[in-house]
């Protein structure tokens, strides 16, 4: 099983639960399978490692959320006004031009 942030977790279905996860992953863009069973956990950081048993399967549609998330270039934009006027005057003229050279240090202009 894939998580929502991208690792795959082992763990066994029964035949009956397996139908369940198979719509689910038919679906999988519009929908969501929880588990609810036993899991084996990481001391380290809490992280689910397995499944260790699964008493059922749910599909659940995902949230959406109440408030639609504002554009990308009005949250940039809040950022930007959020800068001290002072600070914008560090910024190179030719930062877009030249961003390899200021994030990694290669020459200015290759690419």
């Amino acid at each position: 099983m894939r998580l929502t942030d991208g690792r795959k977790i082992p763990g066994r279905f029964q035949p009956d639960q397996e139908l369940v996860v198979l719509e689910a992953l038919n679906e999988h863009t519009k929908r969501r399978l929880q588990v609810i069973g036993e899991g084996e956990f990481s001391p380290d950081d809490g992280n689910l490692l397995q499944i260790v048993s699964v008493e059922r399967v749910e599909i659940h549609e995902p949230v959406v959320p109440a408030k639609p998330e504002r554009p990308i270039w009005d949250r940039l934009a809040a950022i930007g006004a959020a800068v001290p006027a002072a600070a914008w005057e560090d910024v190179p003229t030719d930062l877009a031009t030249n961003v390899d050279y200021y994030l990694y240090g290669t020459k200015k202009g290759s690419h």
